[in-house]
């Protein structure tokens, strides 16, 4: 039958409808893609072919035997957005939805409901528990060892300028000496060399392995050929441009060792072990009192999986009690004593007497973000439930399956630093390459255009000193965790392949 004027609009209507969703469906998932390397990927672009986008479960794997939680699907371990491949856990890994995204959000909407302050004094106890939570998962003796920040750097930054400068009888003076690795954040660097300028100190790099770690006889024989005057040694665990993993176990040993042959002999100081725990936090197993450390810093963002603009300090109680914060606040240094009432214009400040906090949380400021400290503490949970010693097995197994196919894939055109199939020393879930004459930030655009991998760039400027020793660029980084699988590495090299062929 002839239609109506008013069917033929509907039905145009509907056409039109319909070609619209299928376009914004091809622009949402990469069109150029090895889908029968990446099966999950493959049902994302043909939703008619199964009712999930994700597989029932892994394959018989680590994460089969040893999640014990009753949930063994991936949807539970990974990000809301299926058509995103997270290969940069080192820099920002996805919130779980449960329980760190759902957390954070459910805060906002409380706070949103009864305001700020009520919402806080809801959640009391469960921020109490975030203390707890960290203090467990590093092995602190005191919830009072913790101090919660905005970020790594903020916690390095506030331990250390407290330590070198604001605390006379541990800050570093004319002829001291700071120590370093080769591998030293860039962030650590500038901050060590501007107390060195200011107070006449020096910084020097510890002597390091063929492949770039801490050589740590060479650090010893540094410890007494410099006397007393080594005043603080910082270390990073895990370093931002490869897969090393430092022994700051064997590093925290000779400075204890070499602490109390200076107590029992009354020469010099006590030296400061700083770590930089920000890359292994969340991927491997954290333990201050076998790394022997008098600090340790993390943020949230990276391995453990929480949310951005969150991070921690661990202080030993001993050595937090007698600090100076280079930073304060009322929080951190509460008022003992109220200005005179009745006689308040006429007070000074002299007349306000405060007194810092007991333990690290001195070096914490009053204004926070409560909804994000909740999500790091669900993140923290979260990681323990899944299971330290897991993860850093997963995470180790996942590196070599990705040395193996990129060699695989790009045989002699790929060059892998600190390969861990080459027996080197210990090693994690973060490797970085370079891909013949390619740009590091041309392949990071490539795998995201086309594969819907995100992975980063590490700047040559990021460790300067191990850049400059070893002269490689800017590399490419794919940091790896225990929800990622065999079939998204491959699926990755299989795109590499193509794009040095075409």
């Amino acid at each position: 039958k002839i239609m109506s004027p008013n069917c033929h609009r509907v039905l145009v209507l509907l056409l039109f409808v319909g070609h619209f969703l299928q376009s914004s469906i091809s622009l949402l998932v990469p069109s150029h893609f090895p889908h029968s390397s990446c099966p999950w990927l493959h049902k994302i672009k043909n939703p008619g072919v199964v009712k999930s986008n994700y597989p029932k479960s892994l394959p018989e794997s680590a994460m089969n035997r040893d999640v014990r939680n009753g949930d063994r699907s991936l949807p539970r371990f990974r990000s809301c957005n299926p058509t995103i491949v997270h290969f940069d856990n080192a820099g920002d890994s996805p919130m779980p939805p449960t329980p760190v995204l759902s957390t954070v959000i459910s805060h906002l909407e409380l706070e949103a409901s009864l305001g700020g302050y009520l919402a806080a004094e809801e959640m009391a106890e469960d921020l109490r528990s975030v203390y707890t939570s960290i203090r467990d998962l590093i092995g602190a003796q005191e919830v009072n060892e913790i101090a919660l920040m905005e970020g790594a750097t903020v916690a390095w930054t506030r331990a250390f300028y407290s330590i070198a400068e604001c605390t006379e009888d541990t800050a570093v003076g004319p002829g001291d000496v700071m120590i370093c690795s080769e591998m030293e954040y860039a962030a650590n660097l500038v901050a060590m060399r501007e107390v060195a300028s200011r107070r006449g100190a020096s910084v020097i790099t510890c002597p390091s392995t063929p492949c770039g770690t801490v050589d740590i006889k060479a650090f010893q024989s540094l410890l007494y050929s410099l006397d007393s005057r080594i005043i603080i040694v910082c270390m990073t665990h895990v370093p931002t441009n490869c897969g090393a993993v430092n022994d700051l176990e064997g590093i925290g040993k000779a400075i204890e060792k070499c602490n109390i042959e200076r107590r029992e002999q009354r020469s010099g100081k006590e030296i400061m072990f700083i770590v930089d725990a920000c890359q292994s936090v969340g991927q491997r197993c954290v333990s201050v009192d076998e790394l022997r450390c008098h600090v340790l810093t993390a943020t949230g963002r990276k391995y453990l999986r929480g949310p951005r603009g969150t991070g921690f300090l661990y202080v030993r109680k001993r050595l937090a009690d007698r600090l100076v914060p280079s930073h304060v606040d009322h929080f951190g240094a509460p008022v003992v004593k109220e200005i005179v009432p009745g006689n308040l214009c006429a007070s000074s400040p002299e007349d306000v007497a405060y007194k810092y906090r007991d333990g690290a949380r001195r070096f914490e400021f009053w204004e926070r973000s409560v909804s994000n400290v909740l999500g790091l503490g669900a993140a923290v949970d979260h990681f323990m439930e899944v299971g330290v010693h897991f993860v850093e097995r997963r995470c180790k197994e996942l590196a070599l399956t990705l040395s193996r196919n990129l060699k695989d894939h790009l045989g002699d055109r790929v060059s892998i630093y600190y390969d861990p199939e080459n027996g080197i020393g210990d090693y994690c879930g973060i490797m970085t390459f370079s891909v013949g004459d390619f740009d590091a930030h041309e392949v990071k655009a490539y795998l995201l255009q086309e594969g819907g991998f995100t992975t980063s760039v590490v700047p040559e400027t990021s460790t300067p000193l191990y850049s400059s020793r070893t002269g490689c660029g800017d590399l490419v980084r794919v940091s790896l965790s225990y929800f990622n699988t065999d079939d998204e590495i491959k699926a990755m090299c299989f795109l590499l392949k193509e794009m040095v062929e075409s």
